[in-house]
């Protein structure tokens, strides 16, 4: 029997990732009830989702962070650097889906180095300023069925696309917020989720042991 290249294994994901596409529903969002009523309006379900979501999410104006008295020192300034700015674009997933600005993730990459200066001048005076593109606020929500009756909003989570430059930067602040945490042991030592080597696995050893 011929041994299966890298090009037949890639080619045979390919097409199983075609037969998937194709029995995809997209018929979108089923009719939903509001009032007791069925509605199928395009704008009708759009309406009874957008309360649905905004019903569970705090908002801006509820705010109030807590003064707290930390016994870990303050996070240096973050510097954005135009070497870091490159290898993110540079790494972007080209089969990811644009934002509201319709600027996609391939042709980010594809035009990376001429537009590394610029964003990373626009980064760092966002940051410094702490101001955030209006643009880069304004996501395309999409509701995404989870479980249960499908007439139902509550059963829907709303996904939030928004611009992939805005995500770039997410990811530097992340990462140096991260990069803080961890030099000072300031996360808690079982908090296992979302932190780089940590996972499940992890945590049920450290459970067991």
């Amino acid at each position: 029997m011929p041994k299966e290249t890298d090009g037949d294994h890639n080619s045979m994901k390919r097409f199983y990732r075609f037969i998937k596409h194709k029995k995809m529903d997209y018929n979108g969002v089923s009719p939903s009830k509001v009032d007791g009523k069925l509605v199928s309006d395009p704008k009708l379900k759009a309406e009874a989702l957008n309360k649905q979501f905004k019903s569970v999410f705090i908002s801006v104006a509820d705010f109030e962070p807590e003064s707290i008295n930390s016994q870990y020192p303050s996070i240096s300034p973050i510097n954005i650097t135009s070497p870091g700015v490159l290898k993110l674009l540079k790494e972007l997933n080209p089969t990811k889906a644009s934002g509201p600005d319709n600027l996609s993730p391939r042709v980010l990459r594809e035009l990376s180095h001429q537009m590394t200066e610029p964003l990373t001048i626009i980064f760092q005076k966002s940051l410094n300023e702490g101001v955030v593109p209006t643009d880069w606020r304004r996501p395309n929500v999409v509701p995404v069925f989870k479980k249960g009756q499908k007439y139902l909003c509550s059963n829907y989570r709303p996904i939030s696309l928004t611009c992939v430059i805005s995500k770039v930067m997410e990811h530097i602040i992340c990462s140096n917020i991260m990069c803080h945490a961890n030099t000072h042991n300031i996360l808690y030592p079982l908090q296992h989720g979302l932190r780089s080597r940590h996972s499940c696995e992890s945590q049920l050893i450290r459970v067991c042991t």
